[in-house]
């Protein structure tokens, strides 16, 4: 899942695996997070300067708890559905409206945009 909106571009893993589970398979967690931010980067670095790149955010959604205090990798934050919405209402104001609205443009193309 892709959220973008006035705090920035988030990129979401939703697992539905146990905490422990998490930590039992966070060297493969972190590869597929790897792989989807790298899949969002590479489709976005054709309509920006290089200046002007987003940064995206990896988040894991864990639906059955998280390992308190853990993450796969630095850039890579563990939460439980919960805590979501106000990991990402929580910062700073990143993307003024028409970011925002080019962003989405570019996800969506030739796509049906339902709400």
């Amino acid at each position: 899942h892709v959220v973008v909106g006035p705090t920035g571009i988030f990129l979401l893993e939703t697992k539905n695996w146990k905490s422990s589970d998490i930590e039992l398979k966070s060297d493969n967690l972190k590869h597929q997070v790897e792989r989807s931010s790298l899949a969002l980067w590479y489709y976005l670095k054709e309509f920006y300067w290089r200046s002007e790149w987003p940064r995206i955010r990896t988040v894991v959604v864990s639906m059955k708890g998280s390992p308190s205090g853990r993450k796969p990798d630095k850039y890579i934050d563990i939460l439980t559905p919960h805590r979501l919405c106000e990991y990402i209402t929580a910062r700073k104001i990143a993307l003024s409206e028409e970011a925002i609205h080019k962003l989405v443009r570019i996800i969506t193309r030739d796509k049906l945009l339902t709400l």
